[in-house]
């Protein structure tokens, strides 16, 4: 007997579907939610890194005042070195050298182990590399004149002071994170318009690492800080005069 031959058809399961729009929408709302995890957990890590470039340039500045100290009998000035002005390149040799460009024309190794990696430069000035500056004690700083021989004749007076007149070395600031475009030491009262802009001021594109700055001790250790932790506050028999923060 012969079968119709429509009578034992089957579906054919190698037959090709496409995806259902459920499907197509489920898998769009998957992708959506691992972005919206993903993505600002790249960008925090990339700020971490940044931040940690920060310290890591400041500890660096730590270990070449030492070497400059070592050589000068101890004395170290307390200024960023100035482009253009051999006589007060004082630790660029110091430095690893580097080779990103910086400035649209050489390289010093000083300009860019100032430059803090959070920040997007944009000016050529030399000033504007000032990311980073020396703090001025307010007492047991010394100044060496115009020509004078504690420098080798360097061309301006310049602020300085004696690793070895340092009582509290983990304690005394050496460098800290400022505002760019001033290579004058911060003083204890520069503090409030050179530092404290970039902690919790007004402007929000000034603001470095989520409200804190690194700062660089004496001793060669970085912490991290907050404004409360810098402004100065007497009391308890500390005044300016003695607070081991800003005084040898």
């Amino acid at each position: 007997m012969q079968r119709h031959p429509h009578a034992s058809a089957r579906p054919d399961r190698s037959a090709k579907h496409g995806f259902t729009l459920i499907e197509l929408l489920t898998v769009i709302a998957i992708i959506g939610i691992l972005a919206a995890i993903i993505i600002p957990t790249v960008g925090s890590v990339r700020n971490k890194a940044k931040s940690l470039q920060c310290a890591a340039k400041l500890r660096e500045w730590g270990k070449v005042v030492r070497l400059f100290g070592n050589d000068n009998k101890g004395n170290v000035p307390l200024i960023i070195n100035v482009s253009g002005d051999t006589a007060l390149q004082f630790y660029n040799p110091y430095f690893p050298k580097v080779s990103e460009n910086t400035t649209g024309g050489s390289a010093q190794a000083a300009d860019y182990w100032s430059l803090c990696p959070t920040i997007t430069r944009t000016a050529s000035d030399d000033t504007q590399r000032r990311y980073y500056n020396f703090l001025s004690p307010t007492t047991g700083k010394k100044n060496a004149a115009s020509g004078s021989s504690v420098f080798g004749g360097a061309s301006k007076s310049i602020d300085y002071y004696n690793l070895s007149a340092a009582k509290n070395p983990s304690l005394l600031i050496l460098m800290l994170e400022q505002l760019p475009g001033s290579d004058a030491p911060v003083t204890q009262t520069d503090l409030a318009t050179k530092v404290k802009p970039i902690l919790n001021g007004a402007d929000s594109t000034l603001i470095r690492h989520n409200g804190i700055i690194y700062v660089l001790y004496l001793d060669g250790s970085v912490r991290p800080r907050r404004w409360e932790e810098l402004e100065f506050k007497p009391g308890n028999g500390l005044n300016l005069m003695n607070d081991p923060r800003f005084n040898l």
